[in-house]
C-alpha cells in the first residue's frame, strides 16, 4: 500500500486546518480520514497530487447545496 510522506501529511493538515474546524478531535479525525482516502486512491496508480485532487474535488462536491 502506498504511504504518504511527512510532506504530504503536512500539506493535507495545513489545507484542512484552513477550514477553521473548532473541535480539535474532529480536525485530527478528518486529517486521518483524508490521508487514508488519498492512500486508497494511490493504490489505483494515481500519484499524490492526482489522488489528493480527486479526494478534495469529491469533498467539495459533497458540500454543495
Amino acid at each position: 500500500m502506498p504511504e504518504l510522506s511527512l510532506h504530504h501529511i503536512d500539506q493535507i493538515s495545513r489545507d484542512i486546518s484552513r477550514q477553521e474546524i473548532t473541535f480539535s478531535h474532529l480536525l485530527e479525525d478528518l486529517i486521518d480520514h483524508v490521508c487514508c482516502d488519498v492512500e486508497y486512491e494511490m493504490q489505483t496508480g494515481l500519484n499524490f497530487a492526482e489522488a489528493y485532487n480527486r479526494i478534495a474535488t469529491t469533498k467539495d462536491n459533497s458540500t454543495e447545496a
